[in-house]
């Protein structure tokens, strides 16, 4: 045991650079992944857009099927199975039906993207990735060494922004990410979000019966949340 824990003490530390761009390759090869972190997101100006609250998401993909899921004050669901888009509103158990493309489509699309897909676009070289320090984090109970690595972009860009990553060297897998950066929006300011990533991306593989809606029992389809029932006759679709 000993020889073990002088063994990590000792052993090199990745190179920035190169940890990143395989985070980039590991998150592009995975096909199916389920995904799990709570988010902090506050806009020190523009609080009216970016409220300061605790998110959690779950979240997978498969080509265009998908389920995304959001817990906050108004917990809601997210299906996609390619053509047609379910949105659920679990405090109030009704679902519109929208083909895809439409409000809840895009909806799950920037959820995705914000929760995952951004990592396949990494790039270390190009992002001025360096390694900041090696921490131990716990994942599933057990003691993972990680490389902190913070990535960003110049400070002549217009829009700087930085962001830390913990990364597991072994798997390519992110922990947690911690992101802060000047906001493109006309209100400006500064944007701070933290990711804790409960479930990694990659450690799991999806139940494919998620990407079905089934109406829980006493839900009821809406044309909008507004507490009127829709016409259900087939082939009639929210606008």
């Amino acid at each position: 045991m000993f020889a073990l824990v002088l063994l990590a003490l000792f052993q090199a530390p990745p190179d920035a650079v190169e940890l990143i761009d395989r985070v980039s390759k590991h998150y592009t090869e995975i096909k199916e992944f389920l995904v799990e972190y709570r988010q902090n997101q506050q806009g020190l100006v523009s609080l009216a857009i970016n409220a300061p609250g605790t998110v959690t998401v779950k979240a997978m993909k498969s080509g265009d099927r998908y389920f995304y899921a959001e817990s906050s004050n108004r917990p809601f669901e997210i299906t996609g199975d390619g053509e047609t888009t379910w949105y659920y509103d679990v405090n109030r158990k009704q679902y519109i039906i929208e083909p895809t493309g439409l409000s809840a489509d895009q909806i799950a699309r920037e959820g995705l993207k914000s929760a995952f897909l951004r990592f396949r676009m990494l790039d270390g070289q190009a992002m001025n990735a360096r390694l900041l320090r090696m921490e131990q984090k716990n994942l599933d109970g057990k003691p993972v060494r990680c490389a902190v690595v913070q990535i960003g972009t110049a400070r002549t860009d217009p829009y700087p922004w930085t962001e830390k990553l913990w990364i597991d060297p072994e798997t390519a897998t992110i922990l947690r990410s911690e992101f802060e950066g000047t906001s493109s929006s006309p209100f400006g300011g500064v944007l701070k979000t933290r990711r804790e990533f409960t479930l990694p991306a990659g450690l799991k593989t999806p139940d494919p019966a998620m990407f079905k809606f089934t109406p829980p029992k006493g839900a009821r389809q809406v044309d909008r949340f507004s507490g009127t029932n829709l016409d259900t006759t087939p082939g009639r679709l929210s606008q």
